[in-house]
């Protein structure tokens, strides 16, 4: 299973180019972070053919976002959702799949409680759960020119925070205009097991 996870910026172009990668990959799934959004607090830009896009209802401003391959079984669980957590439940013969894309603002505290809402829920249910999030968290060691408060505590909190089998998978990439943005990643066990990450 291949899962896609990045944070767009609020660019035209960064969608577009979301998609081209979508279709070249083949990907399942892309959970997304600060979508472009256009008038109306409407998330713009990742109309596909091959697509559904899930965003949450009922939000006051969209940060979050994820595009699941059409033919797959999937719907939006509200009840987890809003400004900055989406999650969509992938359901199959062998269980339910819950992705989740997170955006954690840097002026709020770190992991939210929504987020913590949803671990639980999964660590007690037979569900398996895919968290791809913006954790804005910057270090020097994955090329950030500064490091926050936030870098050191991320790695302990998620282990603190999701209190299951979990692995964390840590990408970035250089942003000219950014300079970084770091991105967390992560899956519980048996999950991780069969999934590929690009």
């Amino acid at each position: 299973m291949s899962v896609l996870q990045l944070n767009l910026h609020k660019s035209k172009t960064a969608s577009a180019e979301l998609l081209l990668a979508l279709e070249e990959v083949s990907a399942y799934a892309a959970l997304v972070q600060e979508p472009w959004i256009a008038s109306g607090n409407t998330v713009a830009g990742l109309k596909s053919l091959n697509y559904d896009l899930y965003v949450p209802t009922l939000v006051s401003r969209s940060r979050t976002a994820i595009l699941v391959k059409k033919g797959l079984k999937a719907h939006l669980l509200p009840n987890y959702s809003n400004d900055d957590l989406t999650v969509v439940v992938l359901e199959s013969r062998e269980g339910c799949l819950l992705l989740a894309s997170c955006y954690m603002a840097h002026d709020m505290p770190a992991p939210p409680d929504e987020l913590r809402r949803l671990v639980d829920m999964v660590c007690s249910s037979n569900k398996h759960l895919i968290i791809g999030t913006d954790s804005n968290a910057h270090h020097s060691v994955w090329g950030s020119p500064d490091i926050n408060d936030r870098a050191p505590m991320m790695g302990s909190k998620h282990r603190l925070l999701l209190g299951c089998p979990y692995y964390r998978l840590a990408r970035w990439y250089f942003d000219s205009q950014k300079h970084q943005v770091s991105r967390t990643e992560g899956a519980t066990e048996l999950v991780a097991q069969n999934l590929t990450w690009t």
